[in-house]
């Protein structure tokens, strides 16, 4: 796939983990403790698949 493809997809994935990890820290602040738990479940995921994603696109670079 094309460079940009892979740049955008990883910057927009990190910008939307920030985001979510963000409602995390509110909503454990606030006292919700299930909606937080849920957030930080979410957001381990999202980090789990942003480093993936970047496996996938430094694989996909040709080598010189």
């Amino acid at each position: 796939m094309e460079k940009s493809y892979y740049f955008a997809t990883i910057f927009f994935g990190w910008i939307i983990t920030l985001a979510i990890a963000g409602f995390t820290i509110v909503a454990f602040k606030m006292g919700y403790v299930v909606t937080g738990f849920l957030f930080l479940l979410i957001t381990i995921a999202s980090v789990f698949m942003n480093v993936l994603f970047i496996r996938k696109w430094f694989r996909s670079q040709p080598h010189l």
